[in-house]
């Protein structure tokens, strides 16, 4: 008899939402382990004032409402605690970005909190994230929260540091990241000897410091004289650039350099097959050579064969290649001294890298010119053009950047915006789908 095995079995169903609940509570005797698990008081009281959401039954049944709570705690049922929610997604690495660089296929931005995410072409580790896989969306840059810039050059990036000190990861075949090793490295490694830098650039093999006091030190390929050391002997640590002691910004390019003085001239050096040194002449130089006629630049960039310089005036200068109309002024002819870029006089920032160049503009909108083969020029079309064309649907740009084929640009908002080539995922968009107009990058609020 169930009286003489002392064990007697309570069933209560219960209708909630539809689904009949039954619920056993067993009265164990001497030599018996309980089965369930402990439960709270079965009273009314416990399922008031919003309890019933965090209580349940044995197996786990929740209930829809107060009412349905009492009921199955006044007939007689236990009551469980449910367990905890699951916590909520983690939030994008870093949040909001506050810089942006464009490297051949790969892009990097800078996060307000002084964290790194990268995204595109990773064969090199150039994403430094520890792997050597691509990613169409971005991804953490291991080990850094405290830089304060970032530039990326072909097949390597940097950051700088808020000491003044510098980190790079990526290719090494050159010495490009400066630790003194031709070894790749897919997280970040310290460029050696420097402490005092305030500002950083990535070429297609080299890289360059500015220092505090206005020199420049310069690593990585010099087959060229990139390097500015007077030789073309590459070196996989820092040195010297000669002559310059009153740098306020510089600018690396495919096999060259540029440096932005005080006073608003400018000096190039390095590889100079099409005239990207703008010093009037197509040779070569491993020291540096002043550019012609431009006293009044405020800021200076270079991209795989040409060059450009912002003026007081929000004008445009270009020199160099300029066999896809990069250099803006309707035609497609190289020049060793810099042309005027054709209709414009209201840009705030400019950038170039292989055979198209960007200008920003005071409004927040942005203008493109040269090669468009991949929509990089972000006018709907593909359709390469001399003169510059409006990038649509922006009108809220702090910042641009270009990469090989692709262009990106950091939005008010703190939000990008990336088109081109994406045959990587370097547009950031969790395709590899390229783009003649804009695509927000995703992951930023």
């Amino acid at each position: 008899m169930l009286c003489s095995a002392r064990l007697r079995r309570l069933v209560i169903r219960a209708l909630l939402g539809g689904v009949a609940l039954i619920v056993a509570m067993a009265v164990v005797g001497p030599g018996f382990a309980q089965a369930a698990k402990p439960g709270v008081s079965p009273s009314a009281k416990a399922c008031q004032k919003g309890g019933f959401s965090k209580l349940g039954t044995l197996s786990g049944a929740t209930f829809k409402n107060t009412g349905d709570c009492v009921a199955y705690a006044a007939a007689g049922g236990v009551l469980y605690p449910l367990p905890s929610p699951p916590p909520p997604p983690s939030p994008p690495p870093g949040g909001s970005a506050a810089n942006i660089a464009a490297g051949s296929d790969h892009s990097c931005a800078l996060h307000a909190s002084g964290t790194i995410s990268c995204w595109g072409q990773n064969d090199f580790g150039q994403l430094g994230n520890g792997t050597t896989t691509d990613s169409s969306t971005p991804v953490p840059v291991t080990g850094i929260s405290d830089a304060t810039q970032i530039t990326a050059g072909a097949d390597h990036s940097c950051a700088l540091h808020a000491s003044g000190t510098i980190s790079c990861w990526g290719a090494n075949y050159y010495g490009e990241l400066g630790n003194g090793t031709t070894t790749n490295s897919s997280t970040p490694v310290s460029v050696s000897g420097i402490s005092d830098a305030t500002q950083i650039t990535a070429g297609a093999g080299h890289s360059c410091a500015l220092h505090a006091a206005g020199t420049i030190s310069c690593w990585g390929a010099n087959y060229h004289g990139q390097l500015g050391d007077g030789t073309t002997t590459s070196s996989s640590t820092p040195v010297s650039v000669t002559g310059i002691s009153d740098a306020t910004q510089i600018t690396a390019g495919g096999l060259y350099s540029c440096a932005l003085h005080a006073a608003g001239t400018i000096s190039c050096w390095g590889y100079n097959s099409t005239g990207q040194l703008g010093d009037g002449t197509t040779t070569d130089s491993s020291t540096p050579v002043s550019v012609s006629g431009i006293s009044d630049a405020t800021q200076i960039t270079a991209g795989a064969g040409h060059s450009c310089a912002l003026h007081a005036a929000g004008t445009i200068s270009c020199w160099g290649a300029n066999g896809h109309g990069q250099l803006g002024n309707g035609t497609t002819t190289d020049s060793s001294t810099p042309v005027s870029v054709t209709a414009i006089s209201d840009a705030t920032q400019i950038t170039a890298d292989a055979n198209h160049s960007c200008a920003l503009h005071a409004a927040g909108t942005i203008s493109c010119w040269g090669n468009n083969g991949s929509g990089q020029l972000g006018n709907g079309t593909t359709a390469s053009s001399s003169p510059p064309v409006s990038v649509s649907g922006i009108s809220d740009a702090t910042q641009i950047t270009v990469g090989f084929n692709h262009s990106c640009a950091l939005h008010a908002a703190g939000t990008i915006s990336c088109w081109g080539y994406n045959y990587h995922g370097q547009l950031g968009d969790g395709t590899t789908t390229s783009s003649s107009t804009p695509v927000s990058v995703t992951g930023f609020p």
